[in-house]
């Protein structure tokens, strides 16, 4: 049986689990096919397999560069709401230093700018943690863009090295036959010589001679053959790995990117309750000032006090939930980011592992 034959089934063999499995699955050489199986393999499904590696890999940078799109827009949103918090505690300063130097601010109206200073400063704290958060992530957005983008490449870089490996094991198996057939038929010559008792002596020693060379190229031939094939099957094994490899780096940054995506829904979430609980709290601090200064609420005025409290705590819960699932979102991306960081440390030790063979 051919050494092209033999390597392609064995490894279209190995890689069939992948077509039916959720995840991939550790190679064995328990999953190699029967004898009259190996017959089937050919060069145009070990491209298809080659190809499907490839497009894994490419599947995950893109991922990838969606995820760092994500992480860059949600740092440049936590920027700008950082400075616009800082604007309004800067604001909200501002009017209590006057309030407190004002001597006709009622005792109310101090507490309400000494109330409206700490909000304002307690906003910032938390707006500049999200925000360091926000430039964390897009950091390492983008360093895991640059390292996919480098195992794409080196991927791609050892599915060539493989192909050429099989190839070589291929030219090496066809050059072993071919030394066969030179050694047998120099053989034949010079077994006739010999048996012919009128050979010319000098004939039947130069047809000994090239019976010698003949063994001797054709042992050369195969050993060369033996330690190509041995590489080439290696390899066979070696790029299943990487295919199954490639396709959970691939899974890795999909999982990356869809967290990224459901935190940045989820900030956004947050982001439209804190605007309504604001608007709701602006109709109650009006409402309030009212009995505060000594009048009193008409009816309608109790109802709209009523619903905005109502607002209030309705936009609270929405924006506690809100957050709580931003922070889900976030735990789950750190997550898959950690296994995409031990995964692909396995794909660089798979990929050391492809080294070229001379094709002579």
């Amino acid at each position: 049986m051919k050494t092209r034959t033999l390597l392609l089934a064995m490894t279209i063999a190995m890689a069939m689990p992948l077509a039916n499995a959720a995840e991939p699955k550790p190679v064995t050489a328990t999953s190699l096919v029967s004898p009259a199986a190996l017959q089937t393999a050919t060069d145009k499904e070990i491209k298809a397999l080659k190809a499907e590696a490839a497009k894994a890999s490419k599947k995950a940078e893109a991922s990838a560069k969606k995820a760092a799109a994500t992480a860059k827009a949600a740092a440049n949103k936590a920027a700008a709401a950082e400075q616009k918090a800082q604007s309004a505690k800067t604001k909200a300063d501002k009017a209590l230093s006057k309030a407190q130097t004002d001597p006709k601010t009622t005792p109310a109206e101090l507490a309400k700018a000494q109330q409206a200073a700490q909000d304002a400063s307690a906003k910032l704290t938390a707006t500049a943690a999200k925000a360091d958060q926000a430039a964390a992530e897009k950091t390492a957005a983008a360093t895991r863009l640059a390292e996919v983008n480098q195992q794409k490449e080196e991927s791609l870089a050892a599915l060539k090295t493989i192909s050429a490996n099989i190839k070589a094991a291929d030219a090496a198996q066809k050059a072993a036959e071919k030394a066969a057939k030179a050694e047998e038929k120099a053989a034949e010559k010079a077994a006739k010589l010999a048996a012919d008792p009128n050979a010319d002596p000098a004939k039947l020693a130069a047809a000994q001679v090239a019976a010698q060379q003949a063994a001797a190229a054709k042992a050369a031939a195969d050993a060369a053959a033996a330690a190509k094939t041995a590489a080439a099957e290696k390899d066979a094994h070696t790029l299943t790995t990487l295919t199954e490899a490639a396709k959970v780096q691939q899974a890795n940054e999909e999982a990356i990117a869809a967290a990224a995506a459901q935190k940045a829904a989820a900030e956004k979430q947050a982001a439209q309750a804190a605007k309504d609980a604001a608007i709701a709290q602006a109709k109650i601090d009006k409402l309030q000032e009212i009995t505060a200064n000594g009048g009193t609420l008409t009816p309608q005025q109790q109802q709209a006090l009523d619903a905005a409290n109502a607002k209030a705590a309705a936009a609270a819960a929405a924006q506690a939930a809100a957050d709580a699932a931003a922070a889900a979102a976030l735990a789950a991306q750190q997550a898959a980011a950690q296994k995409a960081l031990e995964d692909a440390q396995a794909l660089k030790d798979i990929i050391k592992d492809v080294t070229p063979v001379s094709p002579a």
